[in-house]
């Protein structure tokens, strides 16, 4: 292991403010943070963005999540919504599912398997399911029969769209339930503690002080800048010197001496 993951997480947190525009200073950013330096936060940026292949927009459930909020509101108000009173009662519900779905989200989705296993718009629908599951299906089944009202498919056809619908987002829910953070698992928190021993121990130690390589690599640029005409100047010389030696003298040879002929 090349870098210690604590050294890249502050980091791509960092840069996740910036890339998904919600922007926050470092100064600020470093001051919810317990003996984090600026350098220690912007050492790792370039190298995590060459990771990254500089593919800084991520299809996450978090964004599908507000727009089907807003949807689920206007169904309710519709009256197309079954279990769900229109009015305030009703929006109330709807706020409260999508803010335990929200917490989902930023926890259970991105620490077990879900972010390879399903969709995003998958995801944030399990998350609503496991916040309030009459509400996730209640919404799907107006999605339903708005298909089966356009005539897009047959009735056999959009039965078994809505079972492989219902199963695929069902066990994304599930996956999401079943996840228990560290402050409520003693084991998974002794677990944690024997595999950051083992990173400590597998890390490259000529690359354990990022901060310190970043402003090794600094150095050697500007190093690099600084000496970088009088390697021109010198390179041009020597290239001078060898075309001279291989044309031979510019004025020609020397001419023949004839006077004894």
């Amino acid at each position: 292991m090349t870098y210690h993951p604590k050294q890249i997480m502050m980091c791509a947190l960092y840069l996740a403010t910036k890339a998904d525009h919600f922007y926050i200073s470092l100064p600020r950013f470093i001051a919810e943070l317990n003996n984090v330096s600026e350098e220690n936060v912007k050492a790792p940026e370039f190298l995590l963005l060459q990771g990254l292949r500089f593919t800084l927009d991520v299809r996450h459930p978090m964004k599908g999540l507000p727009g089907g909020h807003v949807e689920m509101s206007d169904l309710a108000e519709e009256g197309s919504l079954d279990h769900v009173e229109p009015g305030k009662a009703g929006a109330k519900r709807i706020g409260a599912a999508a803010d335990h779905a929200k917490r989902l989200l930023a926890t259970a989705a991105q620490f077990t398997d879900a972010y390879f296993l399903y969709t995003p718009s998958q995801i944030w629908l399990a998350a609503v399911m496991v916040a309030d599951r009459a509400l996730a299906e209640s919404y799907i089944e107006a999605k339903i029969n708005g298909i089966q009202a356009l005539g897009a498919a047959s009735d056999t056809v959009v039965d078994k769209l809505k079972q492989k619908l219902l199963a695929t987002i069902s066990s994304c829910a599930v996956l999401l339930e079943s996840y228990r953070s560290p402050e409520d698992d003693a084991a998974q928190r002794k677990e944690m503690k024997r595999i950051g021993k083992k990173l400590t121990v597998c890390q490259n130690p000529e690359k354990m002080d990022i901060v310190a390589v970043a402003r090794a690599k600094a150095a050697e640029k500007r190093e690099g800048e600084s000496g970088s005409d009088a390697e021109k100047a010198l390179k041009k010389r020597k290239l001078e010197r060898e075309t001279l030696q291989n044309d031979g003298d510019v004025f020609g040879p020397d001419l023949k001496d004839v006077s004894n002929k």
